[in-house]
């Protein structure tokens, strides 16, 4: 067993260990915080198709070459359409579509200009000023072209990635199974909740903000009830923990003290220490074990060092 190493030398430990779960297939939103069990490529662009990021007219930048220093272009409005709606007729010389956000840009179309920049008048739209072509149009594949990686393998899964799978037309992603954590304290010290503990008498935290971290980082967390400082009972507690759960986090019992029995009780549960000390103050004491693929991390039961 390794002792006093760092805390790199020991995460670098526990990743080498780990194994990954089996994968499970869930709706997009209950995939959010879950680490994606697949590569998903794209099947198409996204967008599909040119389109404008804003209200305004789809236009030919060549027409609008004499504008600028106080002179205009006047434009004929051909046409109106709407986002999901496709131009019945292309843009020709001197023409221009009025567009809104999301449109798609009309045939013949080379950028837009935003309505606001514009003047409406009888016959069509004035422009003031000189556009280049492609001003102001999302091209398709701009999100992501199609066979482009959109989720890697291992990678967790937030709101951005949920938004471009939906963009990619998906409702399920395959994903690992959260991992199974169960979480318990070691000692003779607690107090039952509901009133102000006797002296010498402290109410259970460690396991609760322990418990409260894991679920932060997207596993499932089940607190087990405190146990006290007794070796048959506590091996008994890992047993229980051990056989539901892929890990255990323990919290008490990791110094040198006559109670302080953890050790022996992971050793009576067939559980093999990794490494025991970390060389971090406060949470130096920490032990890794594990048994048929489960693990064990028992840590300290100062509230700062386990925390921590």
């Amino acid at each position: 067993m390794l002792e006093r190493i760092t805390l790199e030398q020991a995460l670098d430990l526990m990743l080498e260990k780990a194994r990954p779960l089996e994968t499970v297939t869930v709706d997009l939103l209950d995939a959010v915080g879950m680490a994606a069990g697949e590569e998903v490529r794209a099947a198409w662009d996204l967008p599909s198709f040119d389109r404008s990021p804003l209200d305004g007219y789809a236009l030919r930048a060549a027409d609008t070459a004499p504008a600028g220093g106080g002179k205009t272009v006047e434009l004929e409005m051909v046409e109106r359409i709407h986002a999901g709606y496709p131009a019945r007729r292309a843009v020709g010389p001197g023409t221009a579509i009025a567009l809104d956000t999301g449109a798609p840009i009309p045939p013949g179309a080379d950028c837009v200009i935003r309505l606001e920049e514009t003047v409406v008048t009888e016959n069509g739209v004035r422009i003031r000023r000189r556009l280049a072509s492609g001003e102001n149009v999302i091209r398709a594949g701009e999100d992501i072209k199609a066979g482009e990686t959109a989720v890697r393998t291992g990678q967790r899964i937030d709101g951005a990635v949920v938004g471009l799978l939906a963009g990619l037309g998906l409702d399920r992603v395959k994903v690992f199974r959260k991992p199974r954590v169960a979480v318990f304290a070691t000692g003779n010290e607690f107090a039952d909740r509901g009133g102000p503990p006797a002296f010498g008498r402290i109410h259970l935290s460690n396991p609760y903000a322990l418990a409260g971290c894991v679920r932060e980082l997207g596993c499932q967390a089940r607190l087990f009830a405190s146990v006290p400082d007794d070796r048959a009972r506590i091996a008994a507690g890992f047993g229980e923990a051990m056989a539901c759960c892929e890990v255990v986090l323990s919290s008490g019992g990791t110094s040198m003290g006559d109670r302080d029995v953890v050790g022996d009780a992971l050793s009576a549960v067939g559980a093999e220490p990794v490494f025991r000390q970390v060389r971090l103050k406060p949470g130096s004491q920490v032990v890794l074990a594990q048994k048929d693929g489960r693990f064990v991390v028992n840590l300290s039961g100062n509230r700062s060092a386990a925390w921590i």
